[in-house]
């Protein structure tokens, strides 16, 4: 293992954890049972400061080469902005018969239509979920109508719910195949590394938002809590940003159930990344909100460099499967959680050295979380009734 990685996984808590990744039908995402591990380190290159009025940056799309639309996220009655590829003003629209409660994310559709999410839930207390589909070409300054696309989420029945299943909070939206996605920022206490994936309708309606799929990345927040998404212009590779990190799933099918495969690229600083755009099929725009450590930026990610530099880890971890039953290796002794792919806690078992799972589980991926006396870690896996 190298250096990097391994330091980046202890920082993780995480030393012999995730074994890799996949972006399966029905939007599923699951872990490989393959013990290896696909991974980059490459870091994103600053561009430019932020003109100082977008000083909460929160989302970002770029609509040609050289022209992006973005926007803050509150407090700014309704304006998204024009910026050029250096971060340069270049002017600002304002949605006609909309609200600005908390602007997370904006996208665009094959006919040039933008979708701007006002979406953002903290507290995954709102009910007033909504967003903004409009078709900015008028004038700087102008106003632009802005239909309203009206929704709920089909799993949330409590405003907020307990804390350990606070996961309702999206910032992230890509429009694919007639569909808009969106992806939750995990808010669970404790954090359980979870993001979800809905789907509904573009076109203007009421809707409730379908949930299609879960993704878990790690048990760090800085690392696996999605802040953003950005699909490519040929919808072949999907990209879900932290602030520390891009997973990167390439070579996506069409169609509404979109599969393909993955990456995990880290980074070596954590400013607030909150907004991705690719610009070609390789170089993305990320945007970053003001901090202790500087104003709003604009930053450049090729991913094609993070898929030609993939160093392959064998990390095997040291828990097995097999007919209903997970053991530990070497006869190790240690603790076992037992998780949904929602981030549910369904079993823990004391220090022992294997773990039935009860009989009427239903087959279906589960993730175990280990702990052992000098390291933890996480393994997903398919059980069969």
């Amino acid at each position: 293992m190298t250096e990097n990685l391994k330091n980046h996984l202890e920082r993780l808590g995480n030393l012999k954890g995730n074994s890799g990744f996949s972006f399966t039908k029905n939007l599923s995402f699951v872990l490989l049972l393959s013990p290896a591990f696909l991974w980059a380190q490459v870091d994103p290159v600053f561009v430019n400061a932020l003109p100082s009025i977008l000083d909460e940056a929160s989302g970002i799309e770029c609509v040609h080469p050289d022209t992006c639309w973005t926007h803050n996220d509150n407090n700014d009655g309704a304006r998204i902005y024009l910026i050029d590829g250096g971060g340069v003003f270049l002017g600002q629209r304002t949605l006609s018969e909309a609200s600005q409660v908390d602007y997370e994310d904006i996208c665009k559709d094959n006919d040039g239509n933008i979708y701007v999410g006002d979406f953002g839930n903290n507290d995954n207390e709102r009910q007033d979920l909504v967003i903004y589909r409009s078709s900015p070409s008028a004038e700087a300054g102008s106003l632009v109508d802005a239909d309203r696309i009206e929704f709920t989420l089909e799993d949330q029945a409590s405003f907020p719910p307990p804390a350990n299943n606070r996961n309702f909070d999206i910032e992230g939206m890509v429009h694919h195949g007639g569909f808009l996605y969106l992806f939750t920022r995990n808010r669970t206490i404790p954090f359980n590394g979870v993001c979800k994936m809905y789907r509904l309708p573009s076109d203007p309606g009421t809707y409730v938002a379908s949930l299609t799929g879960s993704f878990f990345g790690n048990f760090s927040e800085i690392y696996s809590s999605i802040t953003a998404a950005a699909i490519s212009p040929s919808g072949g590779r999907l990209a879900l940003l932290t602030n520390g990190s891009l997973y990167l799933f390439a070579d996506l099918t069409d169609g509404p159930d979109i599969s393909g495969s993955s990456t995990y690229n880290f980074f070596t600083f954590t400013p607030a990344f909150e907004g991705i755009s690719f610009v070609d099929e390789c170089l993305t725009y990320l945007v970053t909100e003001a901090d202790n450590s500087g104003p709003a930026s604009l930053y450049s990610l090729n991913t094609c460099d993070i898929l030609t530099s993939l160093t392959e880890e064998c990390i095997e971890p040291p828990l097995t499967y097999s007919n209903g039953r997970l053991a530990f290796r070497d006869e190790l002794l240690g603790s076992i959680t037992l998780f949904d792919t929602s981030g549910r806690i369904l079993f823990q078992s004391g220090s022992g050295s294997d773990f039935d799972l009860p009989g009427f589980l239903p087959s279906g991926i589960y993730v175990a979380m280990y702990a052992l006396e000098d390291v933890s870690g996480t393994m997903r896996f398919h059980h069969e009734r």
